[in-house]
């Protein structure tokens, strides 16, 4: 998937930038049993 998506010569680096986000998103909503960070959605009108 990186591969075709990021090009032969970037995809490792690719892949590693994606591991390290997956890896804080988890470490930033797992503090204090998930009660520290909130994620909202919202849908904007004109």
């Amino acid at each position: 998937i990186f591969k075709t998506t990021y090009g032969e010569d970037t995809a490792f680096i690719w892949y590693n930038r994606w591991r390290i986000f997956f890896m804080a998103c988890g470490e930033m909503f797992g503090l204090k049993n998930g009660e520290e960070w909130g994620v909202s959605h919202y849908l904007f009108g004109k």
